[in-house]
């Protein structure tokens, strides 16, 4: 058998440098988190909308133009063209 130098027992009070075995350990940490990250992030990312959902999120009215008149929201809603028989 081949002895190990890798003793860190304080006791004796030569403390010796990390060996090989520690940065195999942390360097297999390390993969398996970035695995994990490499894993999350499609799933997570598929949770966004979509563009064409984003895109008739953005509905501009020009509120300025009303300003003197009641606000009536057929009239709005057939200018954004969202425009329901049912709605109004």
């Amino acid at each position: 058998m081949a002895n190990s130098d890798t003793n860190k027992n304080p006791a004796n009070g030569n403390v010796q440098e990390p060996g090989r075995r520690d940065f195999i350990v942390v360097a297999t940490y390390a993969m398996a988190g970035l695995g994990a990250a490499a894993v999350a992030w499609p799933l997570i990312d598929q949770l966004n909308p979509a563009a064409d959902t984003l895109a008739l999120a953005n509905i501009e009215v020009d509120i300025f133009k009303n300003r003197c008149r009641p606000v009536d929201h057929c009239e709005m809603a057939r200018q954004a063209g969202v425009y329901t028989a049912s709605y109004c």
